[in-house]
């Protein structure tokens, strides 16, 4: 088969829904938004939406979704996931409109 890709770090931001915002403004919100996304986080060599439909296990956090951006290493995380300063209120104001609030976690990819 195709090789194993390298190894990397993940960055997971997982998302509730503002309310009052209908699902189908969410979803064409966040489409929007990737194009700023991919913009700003310069550094990651993937980005990722996954779009939460509903929970399997009781006690499930409400979490509506999950945006994933793949970087190298923690260095390129910290020179990749932003161009500048300026960017970090665009990237909010963006999102702002449909997101209430955001849980961002980073994860080493262990294979």
């Amino acid at each position: 088969g195709d090789p194993a890709p390298p190894r990397g770090v993940t960055l997971v931001a997982a998302w509730t829904l503002r309310a009052g915002v209908v699902v189908e403004e969410a979803l064409r919100l966040w489409g929007e938004h990737a194009t700023l996304a991919l913009a700003v986080h310069h550094g990651a060599d993937r980005y990722v939406q996954t779009w939460l439909e509903a929970p399997l296990t009781r006690g499930a956090p409400p979490f509506t979704g999950i945006a994933t951006l793949r970087f190298t290493s923690m260095a390129g995380i910290a020179t990749g996931l932003f161009r500048s300063a300026e960017d970090i209120p665009a990237i909010e104001a963006d999102v702002a409109g449909f997101i209430a609030d955001t849980v961002v976690v980073y994860a080493d990819e262990l294979r």
